[in-house]
This record gives structure tokens, C-alpha cells and sequence, in this order.
């Protein structure tokens, strides 16, 4: 079968996008259900070629494998900040992402493919206010293109071996409860986009803030999530995780009852003060004067 981007002369076969060509639709298509080897494979982002064992080993390479009878992908990567298009599933046996938290160890995710929940907890959104959003268990694993709020206590793994990695789609990038919608996103969403649409992005400081085009560098990244709201609502919305605070309003003890500091910034510092500068810090949702 034949395929075409554009024209020239008499139009033969089907024509197709240049998103299809790079993501792997075409491929597939290409490799028409044979199943006995692969004929055509690709490295994501680049043109459908011929298949060649030796491209296995580059990134994000996709081709049929015979034995397993279904598409696979040696080491699919995903790079913080730039979209990645994928228009087939496959098998990932390696896949890797990378990418920093806040100093509040929490970030909001969006991934092309399915995750258990190990080392960090998940989150879906569960209602709102016109103060705060509230966010609840995540069950098992997360799901290819749905949107989510993550905790953990150090910089989670986000990547694993034999991950289902799903072609694109957007049924469930939009997850509404109340009057707010949760949106989670693989591309990017530019700050004019954010804007109009009402969006609250997650911040250093452990809440949601309005995007506003006096702050141009107020964008989301691909593979991220931001918040919606019909209402005007306020300038920051806290987050509440099953019922309970985040931030330094919600100070925690610790196990040996020992208070958890925190400095004005909202970042959690110890459960001492010795070797911290003079100033104020949070410490059991008071301020505390070291001098």
C-alpha cells in the first residue's frame, strides 16, 4: 500500500499527516499485520524505514517483534520538556524518564504510558473550593494520559521495564469533579493558552497559582498537569490530600514527637534549628525567631 504526505501529479494511495509519519502510525500500517518478521520500523519523531536490526539499540526505535508477536521499543525515553509523538502501542522494555521535583517534593504528571504506583503516591482530583482543591488516593498504578498529583520523599522513579506504552489519545486528559477540571497534557500549553483557559499551575511552593499573561514564563511542560476553573476563583489554591493540608499550615511531628521546621518559603528544613542562620521559621504552625 502506498502513502503519501503531499501530492505530486496524480494523487496515489492514502494521504497522511507528517504527526502520522513521525509517530509510528505509519509504520504500522506499512507493516500491514504480517506477523512472521517486521518489515517496517522507525525511531519516533524521524520517517517510517525500512527495518535494520542494528537501529534496535537507538532511542525510542519501534518495531514488530516476531517473538512476542507485538510492537516493542529495546529503550523508549522521554525527555523532560519535549513532546515525544507516539501513534502506536507498544512494549517498552526499557523506559526512562527524568525529571526534577519542587522543593516540596510534589509535581503533577501525564504519561504516554501505564506506571505502578512504587516509591511515591498518586493522586486524582476529588472536588475544589474557591481556597483549595482536594486530591485523593490513587489506586494501583497510573494510566496512560490521565492526569495526576504526586508526593514523594526524594526523586521517584518514573520510568521501569516492560511498560505499556499507548498510542495518543485525549479521552482522558480532562478529568472534571465539581467545577473543576484537572487537565493533564504530553505536549506543552503556552502561557496565552493557560491564560484564557483559567488554568492554576503547581508551584515551588506547594499550591496551585493562576496563570496570568503578565507572567509570560507561566507555561506547563509536556508530560504535566494543571488545574481549571469556571469560577474566577482565587489567585492560589491550596491542596488538600484526603482531607489534610499540605504546605507549612500543615506542620507534622515526627515519629520521636521531635518538631518538622519549615522555612518562610513553605520548604521543610529538619527537625532542628542548630545549624540553621538566625530568622524566622515555621515550626507547629507558629512562627519561631531564631537569634
Amino acid at each position: 500500500h502506498c502513502y503519501y504526505l503531499n501530492t505530486c501529479g496524480k494523487a496515489q494511495g492514502d494521504r497522511v499527516t507528517e504527526e502520522q509519519l513521525k509517530n509510528g502510525e505509519v509504520a504500522y500500517k506499512l507493516q500491514n499485520n504480517r506477523t512472521d518478521k517486521c518489515y517496517w520500523a522507525q525511531q519516533l519523531g524521524e520517517m517510517p524505514d525500512f527495518y535494520n536490526t542494528a537501529d534496535k539499540s537507538k532511542a525510542n526505535y519501534v518495531y514488530y517483534d516476531a517473538a512476542k508477536k507485538g510492537w516493542t521499543c529495546d529503550d523508549f525515553r522521554l525527555t523532560d520538556g519535549q513532546p515525544l509523538p507516539i501513534g502506536l502501542d507498544f512494549t517498552a522494555t526499557k523506559a526512562t524518564y527524568e525529571r526534577p521535583f519542587s522543593s516540596k517534593n510534589n509535581a503533577t504528571l501525564c504519561l504516554p504510558y501505564e506506571l505502578p504506583i512504587q516509591g511515591f503516591k498518586a493522586y486524582t482530583l476529588s472536588g475544589g473550593n474557591n481556597s483549595a482543591v482536594h486530591f485523593a488516593d490513587a489506586k494501583d498504578k497510573l494510566e496512560a494520559y490521565k492526569p495526576y498529583l504526586l508526593t514523594a520523599d526524594g526523586t521517584p522513579q518514573l520510568g521501569g521495564y516492560n511498560l505499556q506504552v499507548k498510542a495518543y489519545k485525549d479521552d482522558g486528559l480532562k478529568q472534571p469533579a465539581g467545577a473543576f477540571r484537572f487537565v493533564g497534557t504530553v505536549t506543552a500549553v503556552d502561557n496565552a493558552t493557560a491564560a484564557a483557559a483559567n488554568a492554576y499551575i503547581l508551584q515551588d511552593d506547594g499550591k496551585f497559582h493562576k496563570v496570568t499573561t503578565e507572567n509570560t514564563g507561566a507555561v506547563v511542560l509536556p508530560y504535566r498537569a494543571y488545574i481549571t476553573t469556571s469560577s474566577a476563583g482565587a489567585r492560589m489554591l491550596d491542596i488538600i490530600l484526603n482531607g489534610e493540608t499540605t504546605g507549612i499550615n500543615g506542620v507534622e511531628n515526627t515519629d520521636d514527637s521531635t518538631v518538622r521546621y519549615y522555612d518562610l518559603q513553605g520548604r521543610y528544613i529538619g527537625n532542628t534549628l542548630k545549624n540553621q542562620p538566625n530568622g524566622l521559621y515555621i515550626g507547629n504552625g507558629k512562627k519561631i525567631m531564631k537569634k
